[in-house]
């Protein structure tokens, strides 16, 4: 006899017990046995690596949206500086209103340069259109036709926007030896908001 948690075991039983019981009971203690450690063991486990499979599969898709993302940025970023540079270009042409007054100087220093006196200077309203402003100007000249063909030709070629309008030439006089001409144009310059 054995003792087990502080009782007696009759084993002899077992002994004189036939051979297809003793395997059936043999074979039930290891299905008990093995289903317990599955039970325990193998299927949370084996759910663990289930769900952290699932888990690197979605950082994985996460990872190539954000190398995808990542390249568009880069896209993005050499969009932005070509699109930078392509401002830059245009605020040279299309200037801020503030520097209305500049650009008006510049004219009249054109004037100078060019041998052709203004008689008469009008600024018009600004008008504001959808994206961009625009701006009259009477101009009313003297000099030769030499001088005024040069003087609107650099006006043409200066880098803001300026465009000669409605040229008039009429009334030549004989002055000091040379035909002047009386002359009147309308100046559209253009500006940012």
């Amino acid at each position: 006899m054995t003792k087990a948690f502080g009782k007696e075991l009759d084993i002899e039983f077992l002994i004189k017990m036939p051979q297809k019981q003793k395997l059936l009971i043999l074979g039930g203690t290891i299905i008990l046995v093995v289903t317990f450690y599955l039970w325990q063991w193998y299927f949370p486990v084996r759910e663990e690596i289930v769900n952290y499979k699932n888990q690197k599969m979605e950082l994985e898709k996460k990872l190539k949206t954000l190398q995808g993302v990542q390249k568009e940025i880069d896209k993005f970023k050499a969009e932005i500086a070509i699109l930078t540079s392509q401002y830059q270009k245009q605020s040279e042409i299309l200037p801020h209103e503030e520097e209305l007054p500049k650009l008006l100087n510049s004219i009249v220093d054109l004037s100078k340069e060019t041998g052709v006196m203004i008689k008469a200077f009008t600024p018009g309203t600004i008008q504001k259109l959808e994206n961009y402003q625009e701006m009259g100007v009477n101009l009313k000249l003297l000099g030769n036709f030499h001088s005024l063909a040069a003087f609107m030709d650099r006006i043409g070629k200066l880098k803001r926007i300026v465009n000669v309008e409605d040229i008039t030439l009429g009334n030549p006089n004989l002055y000091n030896g040379k035909i002047l001409l009386n002359s009147e144009c309308n100046l559209k310059i253009f500006s940012r908001q």
